[in-house]
């Protein structure tokens, strides 16, 4: 019998020691000399596991027959103890490290993934658990009851590893892992365990003489477990080719433990008297066998059918006549108590002292700083810093004290002094008139140049009319009327322009001495604004009644400030007195007493009615507070009310209501400055974007006038070739009065002639110029008003 053994992952040393004891040192604050034993021992407990990996390779079979120096037990148990100190950890120590494990594929050693996380690592070592039972029951196999017995047991506890490992390790695993422990792998591997423990389940009960019956069932089970083996493996979602070989093997087990059913059945049957059935039988059993195994089924059915003709002439029901044989399952997964359930084996031979057992659980420090959190959530967030928010009414500010600058005031004359003042709005105005007369001038220019070549080209007219000669060249108004019209628009946008210009430069004129006055300092500020204090409001009993109440309540504003102060100090002394790590530690202790072991996963969860109950020692706080809030209100409420009535006292004073014109100018000097300073920016970037578009025109309008020029330059040559008059005075006379013009750009540009091989040789064709729809005047709009101006006021 051919069984299936899993082969063991294999993986590169690595070291605890140093990681964690880095870890300890700052995350403990503790020193990691003290826990430098348990270091060593859990490095140790790796390193024995990862040297048992290549001891597998002592088993035989007849490993049951012999004494040999490596003990099953104690391989069991060093993949047992590393797998619980592991799990133990969990509770000390994050899952993820920075320690680098490397661990292969247990199917193909080439592929290898590394990983810093210490459940990567449990669930490789649980997998060469499983592995090792596959491989022990695999290799120790004899062909005797016990063998079989042995073989049954190792495999159920091999497919209860690995149902462990896919149903509660690897569920916690959160990065990228090999893929022999995908699930679909595992769960193969499972059933695959199953499968065989069930077939050595047969085996015994053949060699046991068991009842044919019996042993129908049982091979119903086995080629039921091997057919949900092979289903899986022809499932799309398993790895490509990782358990290549396999299905051949397992789909012929099918096959054969189907035939062993049914040839059992009609051994039973033949025991029965049931000689028809017994012939139907094993008509299925050959059905289901390849031919190399038929000559025993054929051998049968050769004797029964002659017996059956012969002597007993008994019916053969056809297949679907037979009774279905019902399997007898009686293999079940096993899970390794030591790995179902370590904390059992905690201070005992299989598992030994926890290791870092003085160490405080990870989760406490967890635990601590959640309650922090809930605590500044509570406390801080929901009493200190609103009370710290609770602040008096400004109206005492000016109360026996002369009425000074308001801060807004004063910042806004910061402003305007660091970004330069009146006279930054005079640099900006300045440049803003320079744009402006540059495009004026552009426009002139482009008019100018259209002029000119209108004028010469009603001379070369002429000349030709004069020596009767027809002139074949289309008017100049026919071709440079779009550039007019383009010329037009720009100059009725420009006079827009010029109205809006004005209208910022009378506005910067009528605020000019207040921005300079802001721009001078506090002191000239101060110096120009009508003073008055509060001793100016005493002049009659009724006033000095209102000052007097006005006082009162501030009095006892700040004195229920100075008494706020003093508890909130008081609070704050509680809130770093309040320590709940020793508390934390005395319930996880009280965890490990009721569960009675020190391995036990413990929650935050577990800790939430003590965080309850801690917090609760602040309720009274926060009553102080509502109080606080209430009194306050009944506070403010009396002191707006005192201070509605100072300030209806400080309206009949003149020098105060010229002071509050005055500073309202200044305020409104401040909000002028920035809209004056917002429109000239704005100006500026409209003229430049109308400078490009005008810049267009004219280069559009010296382009065309050059072409023309040279145009006329040839008509005239060919006159004088045909041997016509022409005046002496006339030669050239389109060229030099027109291309000079055009030789450099005011603007810094070039212009380039146009060649006369462009114009054809009969004088006919005409330079191809864009319309006043193609110019490219950014994205200026003649419909639109002038968008940088602000709204006159």
């Amino acid at each position: 019998m051919d069984l299936i053994s899993i082969p063991l992952k294999r993986t590169s040393p690595a070291k605890f020691t140093d990681v964690l004891s880095l870890y300890i040192q700052q995350s403990y604050a503790e020193p990691p000399e003290a826990y430098l034993d348990d270091l060593r021992v859990l490095d140790g407990m790796r390193e024995a596991a990862v040297l048992s990996f290549d001891n597998t390779s002592d088993f035989n079979s007849s490993f049951l027959d012999r004494t040999i120096s490596f003990d099953i037990e104690l391989l069991i148990s060093t993949f047992n103890r590393y797998y619980g100190q592991l799990s133990l950890i969990f509770t000390k120590f994050p899952p993820n490290t920075d320690i680098e494990f490397h661990w292969g594929n247990a199917f193909n050693s080439d592929i290898t993934i590394k990983q810093t996380d210490l459940w990567y690592e449990r669930a490789a070592i649980l997998f060469n658990v499983g592995a090792i039972y596959s491989q022990i029951a695999v290799k120790s196999l004899t062909s005797d009851s016990n063998g079989y017995k042995f073989a049954f047991n190792n495999l159920q506890l091999s497919a209860g590893a690995f149902n462990f490992l896919r149903s509660k390790i690897l569920i916690e695993c959160r990065n990228q892992m090999t893929e022999d422990l995908d699930i679909p792998s595992l769960v193969l591997l499972e059933k695959l365990m199953i499968a065989q423990a069930q077939e050595c389940s047969f085996f015994k009960a053949v060699s046991d003489k068991m009842k044919n019956k019996n042993i129908a069932k049982i091979a119903k089970s086995v080629s039921d477990f091997y057919q949900i083996c092979l289903d899986s493996i022809r499932n799309s979602s398993l790895p490509i080719n990782l358990f290549q070989g396999w299905e051949d093997q397992i789909s012929f087990k099918v096959c054969y433990y189907e035939a062993v059913v049914h040839y059992r059945c009609s051994c039973d049957s033949l025991e029965n008297g049931k000689y028809g059935a017994e012939i139907s039988h094993l008509e299925i059993a050959r059905d289901r066998l390849s031919s190399a195994l038929n000559r025993t089924i054929n051998d049968s059915l050769s004797r029964s059918t002659n017996d059956n003709d012969l002597i007993y002439l008994d019916y053969v029901p056809p297949a679907h006549e037979l009774p279905v044989v019902s399997g007898f399952k009686m293999a079940n997964l096993i899970i390794p108590e030591v790995i179902a359930d370590p904390a059992r084996f905690v201070d005992k031979e299989e598992l030994g002292s926890p290791l870092f057992r003085a160490l405080v659980p990870l989760v406490v420090h967890q635990a601590a700083s959640l309650y922090e959190e809930r605590k500044e959530q509570y406390i801080r967030m929901k009493i200190i810093l609103p009370l710290d928010e609770l602040s008096a009414d400004d109206a005492m500010d000016s109360v026996d004290k002369p009425i000074g600058i308001p801060p807004q005031i004063m910042l806004g004359a910061d402003q305007i002094k660091s970004e330069g003042g009146f006279l930054a709005l005079q640099k900006l105005n300045t440049q803003l008139a320079n744009d402006r007369q540059k495009v004026a001038s552009m426009l002139k220019e482009s008019e100018a140049s259209l002029n000119r070549e209108f004028e010469a080209d009603q001379k070369l007219r002429n000349l030709y009319q004069n020596n009767g000669v027809d002139l074949k060249r289309t008017h100049s108004s026919e071709l440079t009327s779009s550039y007019f019209s383009s010329i037009n628009i720009f100059n009725e946008t420009l006079i827009k322009a010029i109205d809006n210009d004005s209208f910022i430069s009378q506005k910067m004129e009528s605020w000019k001495q207040y921005i300079l006055l802001l721009e001078s300092g506090r002191e000239k500020i101060m110096l120009s604004l009508p003073n008055s204090s509060s001793s100016d409001l005493l002049s009659s009993s009724q006033n000095k009644t209102v000052l007097s109440r006005l006082r009162q309540y501030f009095n006892e504003t700040v004195a229920m400030f100075t008494e706020r102060s003093e508890k909130m100090q008081n609070l704050k002394d509680q809130l770093a007195n309040d320590d709940i790590n020793s508390e934390l530690i005395s319930e996880v202790d009280s965890l490990y007493k009721k569960a009675n072991s020190p391995f036990i996963k413990i929650e935050l969860s577990h800790f939430e009615p003590l965080f309850s109950d801690k917090l609760s020692a602040y309720t009274e706080w926060h009553k102080y507070y509502s109080n606080e809030v209430e009194k306050q209100k009944e506070m403010f409420d009396s002191l707006v009310e005192a201070n509605l009535a100072f300030i209806a006292a400080r309206k009949q004073n003149s020098v105060v209501n010229k002071r509050e014109t005055a500073l309202g100018n200044l305020q409104l000097a401040i909000d002028r400055f920035h809209e004056i300073m917002k429109n000239l920016n704005e100006g500026i970037y409209f003229y430049q974007k109308l400078i490009n578009g005008v810049g267009d025109v004219r280069r559009r309008c010296a382009d065309y006038c050059m072409a023309r020029n040279v145009e006329a330059d040839e008509l005239t040559a060919q006159l004088l070739q045909q041997g016509y008059n022409i005046d002496e005075n006339f030669k050239g006379v389109t060229i030099d009065s027109n291309r000079s013009n055009f030789n450099n750009d005011s603007s810094g540009g070039m212009y380039e002639s146009t060649s006369t091989n462009n114009l054809g040789g009969n004088g006919n064709s005409t330079p191809q110029l864009s319309n006043s729809q193609n110019l490219n005047i950014s994205s200026w709009d003649p419909s639109t008003p002038l968008k940088y101006n602000s709204p006159r006021k």
